[in-house]
């Protein structure tokens, strides 16, 4: 079999993100909010109730999955893991019950899509905003977040659903390779001004003679 294709992590800005946000329609700025906030997966996020609300947290205990006959269909998660209670901040909080239909029921869909919509929309908008990035790597840019702030990886792993810490390790080493650009980019720029520096130094001094 063929191996698989690693993707290029990407971990969106804060301006991008919130140009997202502001730019999309139906359900996806209050979807996109949820991911980078909450660190939820796409087929987690699709199978949220209103039932799974409860004492400012969200109980994440399923996912909308295609069963063998291609149709979506509510599962455990993949891993023991998986199953976890997450705390929401009461800004996304307020926004999430705001968003409740009239007459909704406790077993309803919170989001009533499917993980190909969500797919299907963040790709559109990415493109039409200027940049490239996979609707996972909101998670990415949560896990950064907890990374920055020095959340503890057993507390991160536990609030993103991760037995290990697999993940966690490649966003921490892109986020290294991200900052060693950066210093590396203040070298090159440093040394560029000195470089004319000496430049107009030989040119001074050629005319002199």
């Amino acid at each position: 079999l063929p191996s698989k294709i690693k993707h290029q992590i990407t971990i969106p800005t804060d301006d991008q993100i919130l140009l997202a946000i502001q730019s999309a329609d139906g359900y996806m700025p209050l979807i996109i909010r949820v991911a980078s906030s909450l660190g939820l997966r796409r087929a987690e996020i699709c199978a949220l109730t209103w039932a799974d609300i409860s004492n400012g947290s969200l109980n994440i205990d399923k996912a909308l999955a295609k069963n063998p006959e291609k149709q979506w269909v509510l599962k455990a998660p993949k891993s023991f893991a998986g199953t976890r209670t997450v705390t929401v901040p009461p800004a996304l909080l307020s926004l999430i019950l705001s968003s409740r239909p009239e007459g909704a029921l406790d077993s309803d869909r919170i989001f009533p899509v499917n993980p190909d919509y969500i797919t299907k929309h963040w790709y559109l908008l990415c493109k039409s905003l200027g940049f490239t990035c996979r609707f996972h790597d909101l998670r990415h840019y949560n896990a950064s977040v907890m990374l920055s702030l020095g959340v503890p990886d057993k507390y991160a792993m536990q609030r993103m659903g991760h037995a290990t810490t697999n993940m966690l390790k490649t966003v921490y080493q892109h986020l290294i390779n991200e900052k060693e650009k950066q210093e590396y980019a203040k070298i090159d720029s440093y040394m560029s001004k000195f470089s004319e520096m000496q430049h107009e130094m030989q040119h001074d001094s050629q005319k002199a003679q």
